[in-house]
């Protein structure tokens, strides 16, 4: 059946994402995502293994999208209570997340101007937050395709941690 969309485009892209959904979920999990970069070679997070380790230490499952089917993915998302990641483009996953899911985008101050997944969190309604980093070792690789990527960076892991435990209250 043809459904008539007089909205917004991103209406329109909100109502075919969540009418595909039942394919994979019928209802939002409680499953708690970190999605990892560990295997881009471009905006490194240089401590992220110990994130990792933390944030398994509290319920969330690691999962690196390059590792995974386009439908394993979707399944993984859609499950999702709360989902947590350094910004690439793995997060545009997120328009499978159901509504109200939290997400909390890892960035640095490099790069914090890119807001692709904000706009997709707040099309999806999604409760969105960001956390900026500001800390950066003292060379960067020179062999990046252009400026942005050249900046690797560490985060306060502790801080992190802080954030998405309060989020989860």
């Amino acid at each position: 059946s043809r459904r008539r969309h007089t909205r917004f485009k991103c209406d329109w892209s909100s109502d075919v994402c969540s009418s595909d959904l039942h394919m994979f979920s019928s209802r939002k999990g409680g499953t708690l995502i970190y999605l990892s970069r560990r295997d881009s070679p471009h905006r490194v997070m240089l401590n992220e293994e110990e994130l990792e380790q933390r944030l398994t230490a509290i319920g969330f499952n690691c999962i690196t999208g390059s590792d995974l089917s386009v439908e394993e993915q979707i399944r993984i998302f859609s499950e999702a209570r709360m989902i947590v990641g350094p910004h690439g483009a793995g997060l545009t996953n997120l328009i499978w997340a159901h509504q109200n899911t939290t997400v909390l985008e890892i960035t640095n101050t490099k790069i914090q101007h890119m807001t692709d997944f904000r706009s997709i969190s707040q099309i999806r309604g999604h409760s969105y937050s960001q956390f900026i980093s500001s800390l950066y070792p003292e060379t960067q690789p020179a062999d990046a395709i252009n400026e942005q990527q050249r900046h690797n960076y560490f985060v306060d892991v502790e801080l992190v941690v802080k954030n998405v435990s309060a989020l989860l209250k």
